[in-house]
């Protein structure tokens, strides 16, 4: 089975072949004595390699698993509780002025 890739997210193997296939790799630095300068010892920082994870297209394009859900943006969101607001001051302003009035309420869909 030459050119063949496992699936991390799917745990079934797939073809290198894939067009919409994706690698990852998770890395951290960390030093490395690299020698000593005059008696202190010297160290480089260098990448190591954490995690990798390979997954196949199908399963990236129908639930890709680093995307967030979608949101409504802050404006909108803001605009509907106003609306919101809005509507039940003036029910409230028609509750009162029935009340003031002594008139029976009709009730409002």
């Amino acid at each position: 089975m030459s050119g063949v890739l496992w699936c991390d997210k799917g745990e079934h193997p797939f073809s290198v072949k894939d067009v919409n296939k994706q690698h990852f790799v998770n890395t951290h630095t960390e030093p490395v004595l690299t020698g000593n300068s005059y008696g202190t010892p010297t160290y480089q920082q260098r990448e190591q390699v954490t995690e990798e994870i390979d997954i196949c297209g199908p399963h990236w394009l129908s639930d890709n698993p680093f995307t967030t859900p979608e949101t409504p943006p802050a404006i909108e969101v803001a605009e509907e509780d106003a609306a919101q607001a809005e509507a039940e001051m003036w029910r409230a302003k028609y509750e009162a002025e029935v009340a003031k009035n002594k008139r029976p309420v009709r009730p409002v869909k």
